[in-house]
């Protein structure tokens, strides 16, 4: 049965990201053969599903939201499992709502965790993709931004707030338990905290896997952006010897960076690319996204810029260390500014030429389609030509 209707459902982002998205997402359908409809999650729920329709969103809300068990959705999410947590709440309800839906994670240990300790249906791993149009690479020394950021500040101590207030009202044994993980914690050690955490009230509670269930789903989206905010700050206050600029929202002000930091207002996603072009380095700051992709990485490789990033197992594996991305061991923010000049210093046009080859054969939004359109074939059979012939 061919493929008849695609519905890109539209959500809400900072920075107006998802929008951009989708529209790249949507172009890149089309050079495969598929019209591919955008459509706002309460026009999706009102429309008829029949077996040759699917829809695709950045998160999970719209089809599944309708109630139908047999709407055939992917959920190709951004975010940890756990920020979906209606859904697999309603799962523990009822293990077969969402038996229709595809989950995919940008990260392959968000995959892991969500069949693993959520009790997901078997999930995929695909990572971000570049949306900006690709430049030749340029002389780094003739761009006037030696570092820039794009993101958001917040303080960690109201997220570890929220954390023990809500463990107060469960059992004095938990908050005291929590003290100890906020206060232990590092993410130098290279483990996942939100594997160990799971393990360590599984160790230290008696709970039925889906009460262990409920109690994480409600913590570790905290936890999530309390450890995320407390090694940014701490990473950004590393870097003194350079030029930075950091574009986004929050109290960027407020936390003790260098006179030689920059903090302008947020830009548009759309902005981005333009800003990059001017630069030589992006730092890519994603502390909890371990194992995966972040857009930022492969936008900045197409624009020709460098990249400084936190570990990532997959980007290494994909890029290694001489196709223009800079790692920073876990535990090594001291040695930041070291790390920085001694990338400045050589000539990297050829390495990140390499890199900006990498992502133009394997990491555009044409490719994630292609790689979606696969993926409905093989879930439901649903073909589009010429590609079921591959």
């Amino acid at each position: 049965m061919k493929l008849k209707n695609l519905y890109l459902t539209v959500g809400q982002s900072q920075y107006d990201i998802f929008s951009h998205w989708h529209e790249q997402l949507r172009a890149g359908f089309e050079k495969h053969g598929i019209q591919a409809q955008l459509k706002d999650p309460l026009e999706v729920i009102g429309c008829d599903f029949g077996e040759d329709t699917v829809s695709i969103g950045f998160n999970l809300v719209g089809c599944w939201l309708g109630g139908s068990l047999d709407r055939r959705h992917i959920a190709w999410s951004v975010d940890h499992p756990v920020f979906n947590e209606m859904y697999f709440r309603k799962r523990l309800e009822n293990s077969e709502f969402g038996r229709s839906i595809e989950l995919l994670f940008v990260d392959r240990s968000r995959c892991f965790f969500a069949e693993e300790r959520l009790m997901a249906p078997r999930t995929h791993f695909l990572p971000h993709a570049a949306t900006a149009l690709f430049t030749a690479g340029s002389d780094l020394s003739n761009r006037p931004y030696d570092l820039v950021f794009f993101g958001t500040m917040e303080f960690p101590d109201k997220y570890k707030k929220q954390l023990l207030d809500g463990a107060a009202t469960i059992s004095p044994e938990l908050g005291n338990l929590l003290e100890q993980v906020l206060g232990a914690y590092q993410f130098e050690s290279g483990r996942l905290i939100d594997l160990e955490f799971w393990t360590l009230l599984d160790s230290s509670f008696n709970l039925s896997p889906e009460d262990l269930q409920k109690l994480c789903l409600g913590m570790l989206p905290l936890f999530d952006l309390y450890f995320r905010y407390q090694h940014r700050i701490r990473f950004f206050q590393s870097i003194c010897a350079h030029q930075l600029h950091v574009f986004g929202n929050g109290p960027w002000d407020q936390i003790g960076l260098s006179p030689n930091v920059t903090v302008h207002p947020a830009v548009s996603h759309l902005e981005i690319p333009e800003i990059l072009r001017q630069s030589k380095l992006v730092v890519n700051h994603a502390p909890t996204l371990r194992d995966g992709g972040h857009e930022r990485v492969f936008d900045a490789l197409a624009c020709g810029c460098g990249v400084l990033s936190t570990p990532s197992t997959y980007l290494s594996e994909e890029f290694g260390d001489s196709q223009g991305i800079l790692f920073c061991p876990p535990g090594q923010e001291s040695h930041l500014d070291d790390l920085i000049a001694g990338f400045l210093q050589r000539d990297r046009r050829v390495e990140i030429r390499m890199g900006q080859l990498r992502v133009k054969a394997g990491h555009t939004m044409d490719v994630r389609a292609k790689q979606l359109l696969h993926l409905i074939h093989q879930r439901w059979g649903l073909t589009v030509e010429p590609l079921c012939a591959e």
